[in-house]
């Protein structure tokens, strides 16, 4: 993938159209030569299913799955891809020097509210201190197999979820008081860290999150004395 352009994924083409859920068909879009990458995503609570059928002779099929689980079937075999069936089937393989110096590598998503408290999102700070503690956890248990997790803790990135906090101008100026570095954080700075993460130039990190977040946890407040 040498040559390619960076897009938005809400610019990509969703293919499911008024169909509950999404796909967007990201190869063409970010005209990539020699990887297939698509965007999924399966609507909660309705027992949705994707169907697929497609054959690779020589290249490999990789799934990140950021949220919940998924359930695929390979020639005969149902397989469950989260954190515990990814350990098994990196063990399974084994490392394979040809590919990477690691068995496998598992990046966990957190969020700068692993570290900051968040007053009246509770819940939210606790579920991201929890998968800090679940990452280390593992990474401990896993390390002597060759297999590394790590951890990537964003701080505000500019997605569809927090439209409110950059769309307006006001909006934009509050969000930068909370970060030193006086810009918001985009999707393509988790993706560059993320390609670092997994690549043999971090094959020696493990058990760490990166903090990838312009400064937030810096405690801004604390620059000019408190």
């Amino acid at each position: 993938m040498a040559d390619y352009e960076i897009v938005r994924l809400e610019d990509v083409v969703d293919w499911l159209g008024d169909y509950p859920g999404e796909m967007r068909g990201i190869t063409y879009a970010i005209g990539a030569e020699q990887v297939a990458l698509t965007h999924r995503r399966m609507p909660q609570h309705t027992g949705s299913k994707g169907s697929y059928g497609h054959r690779h002779k020589t290249q490999e099929e990789l799934y990140f799955v950021l949220s919940g689980k998924l359930q695929f079937k390979l020639n005969d075999e149902i397989v469950e891809v989260g954190a515990r069936e990814a350990v098994r089937e990196f063990e399974r393989r084994g490392v394979n020097r040809a590919v990477s110096t690691a068995a496998g590598k598992l990046v966990f998503m957190s969020s700068v509210h692993q570290e900051i408290p968040w007053a009246g999102h509770a819940n939210y700070a606790a579920s991201k201190g929890g998968v800090m503690q679940l990452m280390r956890s593992i990474a401990q248990e896993v390390a002597p197999l060759a297999i590394r997790a790590n951890a990537i803790a964003p701080g505000a990135i500019r997605t569809p979820i927090n439209r409110s906090a950059w769309e307006s101008s006001e909006a934009y100026q509050d969000l930068m008081t909370l970060v030193p570095y006086k810009r918001i954080g985009e999707p393509e700075d988790i993706a560059r860290v993320v390609a670092w993460l997994v690549s043999d130039a971090a094959d020696y990190v493990t058990g760490a999150t990166l903090f990838v977040d312009g400064g937030m946890t810096l405690y801004p407040g604390f620059a000019t004395g408190g």
